[in-house]
């Protein structure tokens, strides 16, 4: 088949979306058949019309738990269960690699895509007749809705969508499908974050560039958060095996994949807004660092658009914000000038032996501070009455009694 047919046949699908399919395929993964369970009642419950909606998981092939449950829950579901087992690559910061097995597993005509874990839950009743009414919204199927308490936010920095990404977003298939997959890193809510962020930064001077993301509130759910139930060390060792994925994602080389894809959602939104170019395709020139809309029929690029990112700017902001980690990493203004401690923090987080130091100290400082305290409060009003200056000791040598009087009114209070 000729290229020129194809792409006419892809309008044709543009114009006139499939009916059949699900309206949504959920995304996750879990080893907890508990929890698994748990999220497929709620979900049950939740919806109106089971057959709007399948769930594709990725568990371990050596959970033998997880394989029962999945077997009997798909057998005894009304909804679709589709699940793959294999082998856990990486620990918990490798799950992003199986989530394009997830999207090629998932039902071809799915409409919406959704990554959620298994804590979370529909929290309104009849969500998939709420859902259904943004089907087309519009009409070339690219775009995402947000629903987290991010919905909102406007982006002004490369890092701000790894750490304030809206992790409970509709994103249409083609949107996902265009860009070839759910991403190259971890992880898929996170990356595509990026992938929207470019796709508004790449044309900010541009005043007639279009807004594909549309925050909505008559969906929500519950269960949302990162890192829930870890603390004390637990907390520390999830966040110490984060730093490594987040430096990968914050790369040149991911943050220009990311802009990458965004460049061929609009690639595609601007050659489907011009009905007389009857014949296209949009292709990657990587030598030049640009997507490229050619008209078939006349063999002519007819719209551009950059991806190229400065890797010296990108790489020396990184190597920057290291020395401030906690702040730049979303921390707020509470550390904007702590930079020393935010320093020590993020070496800390680097290198399991400098934390464990840092805790040895902590400790020691614990027991110090109890077995010293009944110090505490003479040594402060010492300090407080500054009678160690110069001046104040020649005072005293002058006038013994007054001197004498000073320091018994200093410690009168004392237990």
């Amino acid at each position: 088949m000729s290229e020129a047919p194809v792409a006419a046949q892809k309008r044709a699908e543009i114009d006139n979306p499939p009916k059949t399919g699900v309206l949504l395929s959920i995304h996750f993964t879990s080893n907890r058949p508990d929890n698994f369970t748990r999220f497929l009642d709620r979900l049950e419950a939740a919806t109106d019309d089971l057959s709007s909606v399948e769930v594709v998981v990725k568990i371990d092939d050596n959970d033998l738990d997880m394989n029962r449950v999945l077997q009997q829950e798909a057998a005894r579901r009304l909804f679709r269960i589709t699940y793959i087992s294999t082998p856990l690559s990486g620990g918990f910061y490798g799950l992003w690699s199986c989530y394009d097995d997830l999207f090629k597993a998932c039902d071809p005509n799915a409409y919406f895509l959704l990554p959620l874990n298994d804590e979370m839950h529909f929290a309104n009743k009849g969500w998939d007749t709420t859902l259904r009414k943004y089907v087309g919204l519009h009409p070339d199927h690219i775009f995402r809705l947000r629903t987290s308490h991010h919905r909102l936010r406007t982006y002004y920095d490369f890092w701000e969508p790894g750490w304030s990404n809206d992790t409970s977003s509709f994103v249409t298939r083609r949107w996902i499908e265009l860009g070839g997959g759910w991403c190259p890193c971890n992880g898929p809510d996170s990356f595509q974050q990026c992938v929207a962020y470019y796709f508004g930064w790449l044309r900010r001077f541009d005043v007639a560039r279009p807004y594909r993301e549309q925050p909505i509130y008559d969906i929500s759910f519950g269960g949302a958060g990162d890192s829930i139930g870890l603390s004390g060390q637990a907390l520390r060792q999830r966040m110490r095996g984060a730093l490594k994925p987040w430096f990968i994602l914050m790369s040149h080389r991911m943050q220009q994949e990311a802009a990458r894809r965004a460049q061929i959602l609009h690639a595609h939104i601007w050659a489907e807004a011009h009905p007389t170019l009857e014949q296209f395709e949009v292709r990657d020139n990587r030598r030049r660092h640009r997507i490229e809309v050619v008209d078939l029929l006349s063999t002519y690029t007819v719209d551009s658009h950059s991806y190229r990112l400065s890797w010296l700017r990108i790489t020396l902001t990184n190597a920057f914000r290291k020395l401030n980690y906690g702040y730049y990493g979303g921390a707020g203004d509470t550390f904007r000038d702590r930079r020393l401690y935010n320093f020590i923090e993020y070496l800390c987080l680097r290198h399991g032996k400098l934390d464990y130091l840092r805790r040895s100290y902590r400790k020691l400082r614990s027991v110090a501070a109890s077995r010293l305290g009944p110090l505490r409060q003479p040594v402060a009003k010492i300090v407080s009455w500054r009678i160690y200056r110069p001046s104040l000791i020649l005072k005293g040598l002058a006038d013994p009694k007054r001197a004498l009087r000073r320091i018994r009114l200093l410690f009168s209070d004392l237990p």
